[in-house]
């Protein structure tokens, strides 16, 4: 049995090495801070090769306007990158971009860089300060006072809740990105070179609405449930370890 918890503690110290190209999931959930309105949203950062693709998605089940997810912040541990680039924003899989109450396009463009005219998600790095906090990255549909600077509150493919689109009182918050079927509201964004390890995102930040102070909540990092597997690992090894007792 000592070939086989030398064997498991190898495994528990080696594997988290090589999980640093993996992707590590922030969720915000509850009130945001200026808000009475419960959300549900997350945010998973995945390493792709020299880029970072960002899938959010927004899992309320509300239809208030301060439930819609307008703006996502963060911070990098240790050398922060430089000319990184919003190369690509789109709905994510299973919802579309609805531009009226029963209308929606799958797989469509996000980017202000594309569509111009103060529409859509546009990414700067760094951003304004948000509620008087600096940020070293962010991306966002409305202006959030000044944080987006040139959007003012277009909202222009902000990511709805997982709640049917078109009625009231969301049917004047359109175009918004919406599930197409029970599961969370999604988009997909990729940045370009923007190499640095996903485990050393920090700070990560969601906004709501269009309001440039309150209405946001802080991403709390979720484990993997390769995490916990290797706890149960490393509890495994001590226990094999352990000397009988006569």
């Amino acid at each position: 049995m000592r070939i086989l918890s030398v064997f498991v503690l190898l495994v528990v110290a080696a594997v988290p090495a090589a999980m640093q190209g993996g992707t590590v999931t922030f969720s915000g959930v509850g009130a945001p801070s200026g808000s009475t309105h419960s959300v549900d949203v997350s945010a998973t950062f995945k390493n792709v090769g020299s880029n970072l693709e960002i899938d959010v998605f927004n899992n309320a089940t509300g239809t208030d306007p301060l439930q819609i997810l307008s703006g996502l912040l963060w911070n990098v541990n240790g050398s922060a990158p430089s000319g990184t680039s919003l190369s690509s924003a789109v709905t994510g899989s299973g919802s579309d971009l609805y531009t009226s109450g029963s209308s929606g396009t799958p797989n469509a463009e996000l980017r202000n860089s594309v569509l111009g005219g103060g529409n859509g998600w546009q990414y700067l790095a760094p951003p304004g300060p948000l509620n008087s906090v600096s940020f070293q990255y962010g991306f966002g549909c409305s202006g959030l006072g000044g944080t987006f600077g040139g959007l003012g509150n277009a909202s222009y493919g902000a990511i709805g809740p997982s709640s049917d689109i078109g009625h009231v009182p969301l049917s004047n918050q359109l175009p918004l990105v919406m599930s197409t079927s029970a599961s969370a509201s999604e988009a997909d964004f990729v940045i370009s070179g923007f190499n640095v390890d996903v485990s050393n995102i920090k700070n990560v930040t969601f906004a709501f609405g269009s309001a440039g102070t309150n209405n946001i909540i802080g991403g709390i990092p979720i484990p993997e449930p390769s995490t916990f597997l290797l706890a149960a690992l490393g509890l495994f090894a001590l226990f094999v370890r352990s000397p009988k007792r006569a």
